[in-house]
């Protein structure tokens, strides 16, 4: 698997029209709901990986870039739902770059 999860991904697509296929076959859905199984898969799959390309900045970083001394008041900032964080595991944090954009008006 890369470091995306794209081939993830296209092997869940895969496994999923193997599964649908069958059970279209079996006549146990209609061809109908078989495609538009896959229609949400596919915008799912799409949303997912879109998601997942989204760069995530450290909070020394988001204060940086929107000219805070301190990554206290990104504290802050987060307690008031200004901005959201993401957890990445191990108690680590980051910011959407996308959502500091955001604040400092420019558009993404």
């Amino acid at each position: 698997m890369d470091v995306t999860g794209r081939k993830l991904n296209e092997k869940t697509v895969v496994i999923v029209k193997d599964v649908l296929n069958m059970l279209v076959k079996t006549q146990a859905i209609p061809h109908e709901q078989m495609i538009e199984v896959l229609n949400l898969l596919k915008k799912k799959t799409t949303a997912v990986q879109s998601i997942i390309a989204e760069r995530l900045i450290t909070k020394k970083e988001a204060a940086e870039t929107l000219g805070y001394r301190s990554t206290k008041t990104i504290d802050r900032m987060e307690k008031e739902g200004t901005i959201d964080r993401v957890q990445i595991g191990n108690g680590q944090v980051r910011f959407r770059q996308s959502d500091i954009s955001r604040l400092m008006g420019v558009p993404c």
